[in-house]
């Protein structure tokens, strides 16, 4: 096979196996597998393309506005990566994700740059057909699901039914991505491809475009994806629009005119504006209802989300505080009132809205050149398409995909599957210029020979490096496996080995502190002492080498709460410890009530009692629906002698948190009485 071959053959590997590929041995199954096949594809291709530049002599590269847009957008990346708040999180990306990082980036780029400059026209639009049978692979094995029916239960159990996911994935399918919103955001990307296909071969096995449509769109809908059916109504109206402008000539006049795509982007921002203040107020109303039995919906808990991503680009304006690290950057302005949605203890890892997540991650700096590219690719697939006479034409239908792509971005995240079609499917539409294959000289001279080999040897180690990773996470969630079963010896063993081929991945150590504080209880139980006290010493040991690794992520500082908890079961001296961690807490999340009702019990368990009052009180401020707390702090004030504040608190729970639960009523006739003792001395 000549360069140029293996060159189609991985592009039409990675759009075939991206969108299918998971697996259950990693600690996410999807996500996190999708983006490694990404890295091997962007090795591969930018690997084959510098080999071919020596061996030929000639570096292939055309000029474009796109491509310099593209360009413009991965240096945005590059700053705001070297002024990120985590390094490390910057540039590989959040743990179990990846996708967001600025490698993740890179490989994207890469592989549209690759696109662009090495396949000729008569290969590249065969990657339309690949990306079709990806779509019609993805729906054929997501639709049995909601009949009851997983594949991967058969394939992972030997069983016929839904039982190896905890979710209902017979209520909401996803299929191989993992959640519904992934599976109908790739559908959104991909569904305009078929349209475009079904037109360019309609007498040609017309049926089968539109039984892959059909099915698609069936899947989608059994996603029940709120997202994926806006960006459906959205792809429409666009379509519809795009019709009358290819029917109607008044329109098409309209549309013509130099200030009407400007007047349609501003129309844009103010309607985002005002439905975004109006989901801001919706959620200020249902907030005032205290009683979240039935849950908070996802449009309220969005916008206090969007809120927090918005002050943490007023705290990092320019170039963000670095991608992927919205997890660390977010409670440091976190909202108050987030203490009252459902979800109020949740990580979030993303803005679950790709426009403020840029903005948050990489401030105005990478905002400003990933919206450049977005509308500008937009405005040139639109110009395009007023070129050819069927409306199903390759520049309009993957303008389609962008909105769509766009709509469900707005009310989400990207995932790997969609920012592959995001950066590459305009590459297929806007390219105009033939690329001739230049054949290697038979010839060839020393430093051509050494450079290929340098080349193919940094692939090498690239891919080794990839493989490290994956088998890391292997050994990762084998030991999270063997803690579940309370085997912490092997677990620690496989922790270990994780460690041996990721020694700089914090998560790890974070884990091991975990284990070894449980080793060191058990082993102070048996009576151990002199081992147990060693274990606490590598426990600690563990959790500083996680911290001094990432310093920003707050669940190492819980984690390592939680050690000196177990550990002052044996020796309670480690309560100050717990306490010095969980301030250091606060200052990174000053508004995560939990982390106060925590520091509460620790400083009572240390006889701080004032100091415990101030933490509770602060923590029912923040929170005034948490029951624990509120029942911590009745039981504070009656033990401080103060009964008229522990009443207030009981009387509190019984009308708004336990109405009819007796326990707290009794409590409430024991202080009452207590009281009454008081008064009457």
């Amino acid at each position: 096979m000549s360069l140029l071959s293996w060159i189609s053959f991985i592009y039409h590997g990675v759009f075939l196996i991206t969108p299918l590929f998971f697996f259950w041995g990693n600690s996410e199954l999807f996500e996190f597998n999708k983006m490694l096949v990404v890295y091997v594809a962007a090795t591969l291709i930018g690997a084959l393309w510098l080999i071919q530049a020596f061996l030929t002599r000639k570096i292939v590269w055309k000029n474009h506005v796109f491509i310099t847009l593209l360009l413009s957008f991965l240096g945005s990346q590059g700053i705001s990566t070297l002024f990120s708040i985590h390094w490390r999180t910057s540039w590989l990306g959040y743990y179990s994700r990846l996708n967001g990082g600025f490698f993740s980036t890179l490989a994207y780029v890469v592989l549209a740059l690759g696109l662009w400059n090495l396949l000729p026209k008569k290969k590249i639009y065969a990657i339309f057909l690949t990306n079709v049978l990806a779509l019609l692979l993805v729906s054929l094995y997501a639709l049995p699901e909601h009949f009851g029916f997983s594949p991967s239960c058969y394939l992972l159990r030997q069983t016929f039914d839904t039982g190896c996911w905890k979710q209902d994935v017979q209520a909401r399918v996803f299929g191989t991505f993992g959640q519904p919103n992934w599976l109908a955001s790739y559908i959104i990307g991909a569904l305009p491809l078929v349209f475009f296909l079904r037109s360019r071969y309609e007498k040609k096995l017309r049926w089968i475009w539109s039984t892959v449509a059909g099915l698609s769109i069936t899947v989608l809908w059994f996603t029940h994806s709120r997202s994926g059916i806006m960006a459906l109504l959205g792809m429409i109206l666009v379509f519809g629009f795009l019709l009358a402008v290819n029917k109607i000539r008044v329109i098409k006049k309209i549309a013509n005119h130099r200030l009407f795509l400007l007047s349609l982007f501003t129309s844009a921002i103010v309607l985002v504006v005002l439905s975004s203040s109006l989901l801001h107020q919706r959620t200020m109303r249902q907030l005032n209802n205290l009683d979240l039995s039935q849950g908070t919906d996802s449009f309220s808990i969005r916008t206090l989300v969007w809120q927090g991503a918005f002050f943490v680009w007023q705290r990092y304006p320019l170039t963000g505080s670095g991608p992927a690290t919205f997890a660390y950057s977010f409670y440091q302005d976190r909202p108050a009132l987030h203490n009252l949605v459902s979800e109020w203890d949740f990580l979030y890892n993303k803005v679950h809205n790709e426009f403020l997540n840029y903005l948050a991650e990489t401030g105005i700096l990478g905002f400003s050149t990933y919206l450049a590219w977005l509308l500008i690719t937009c405005w040139l697939l639109w110009k395009k398409g007023q070129q050819y006479a069927s409306v199903f034409n390759s520049s309009w239908m993957v303008f389609l995909s962008l909105i769509g792509i766009s709509i469900v971005h707005f009310f989400g995240f990207s995932i790997v599957a969609t920012n592959l079609l995001l950066f590459t499917l305009p590459v297929i539409a806007l390219r105009d210029t033939e690329i001739v294959e230049t054949k290697i000289k038979n010839k060839l001279s020393w430093w051509q020979h050494l450079l290929s080999v340098i080349v193919a040897l940094a692939a090498i180690y690239v891919m080794i490096s990839i493989t490290k990773v994956w088998q890391a996470d292997r050994w990762y969630k084998k030991s999270e496996e063997q803690q579940k079963e309370s085997r912490y010896t092997e677990a620690a063993q496989s922790l270990q080995k994780a460690i041996k081929l990721a020694p700089n991945e914090a998560l790890y150590y974070d884990e091991f502190a975990n284990i070894y504080s449980v080793l060191s209880f058990q082993y102070n139980v048996l009576k151990q002492d002199q081992f147990s006290k060693e274990l606490a010493t590598a426990a600690i040991q563990s959790s500083n080498k996680a911290l001094l690794l990432n310093p920003r992520h707050l669940n190492f500082y819980k984690t390592r709460t939680r050690v000196f908890l177990v550990l002052a079961q044996s020796d309670p001296s480690y309560y100050v410890d717990a306490e010095h961690t969980l301030l250091s807490a606060i200052d990174l999340s000053p508004n995560d009530a939990k982390l106060y009702y925590n520091l509460g019990v620790v400083q009572k368990e240390i006889n701080k009692i004032p100091e415990a009052q101030a933490s509770l009180e602060k923590c029912v401020q923040l929170k005034p629906n948490y029951l624990k707390a509120r029942e911590e702090l009745a039981d504070l004030y009656a033990q401080n002698k103060q009964p008229d504040k522990s009443l207030e608190q009981l009387q509190f729970i019984i009308n708004h948190l336990s109405v009819n639960d007796p326990v707290y009523k009794d409590k409430y006739v024991q202080v009452e009485a207590t009281a009454s003792a008081i008064d009457n001395k």
